[in-house]
């Protein structure tokens, strides 16, 4: 098995003996949905900070629209998916500044509405 081009999130990782990823208080390897979850709702927390009259299905419509396409053409995307990279790697950048795209036209229409969540 070579993971030289797998490529993962440094983090710290368990300080005790035997119980860790790697023998030190850091790894370097940390991937998967382990570490795309919290990155996924960190985001999704950003996005609602900018914009708080968004619904959760708006919040993830914006992290899906806003992806990064990874895996070049053999990821092959369907409409915006692909089953080995799902809808690609979340971009907080984009997707901060979509939500804010989304206030600025609320507001231009004459103030945000207040939504049913």
């Amino acid at each position: 098995d070579d993971d030289r081009g797998r490529q993962g999130i440094t983090t710290t990782d368990v300080s005790s003996k035997q119980h860790g990823y790697s023998s030190g208080p850091y790894c370097n390897d940390f991937g998967g949905t382990s570490s795309a979850t919290p990155l996924a709702a960190g985001i999704a927390a950003l996005v609602l900070y900018a914009n708080p009259t968004l619904t959760w299905e708006e919040v993830g419509t914006i992290l899906k629209e806003t992806a990064d396409k990874i895996g070049g053409s053999g990821a092959r995307y369907r409409k915006g998916y692909s089953l080995q990279y799902g809808f690609g790697r979340v971009n907080a950048e984009a997707a901060v500044a979509a939500a804010l795209s989304r206030k600025a036209k609320a507001d231009t229409r004459g103030g945000a509405a207040t939504k049913k969540r």
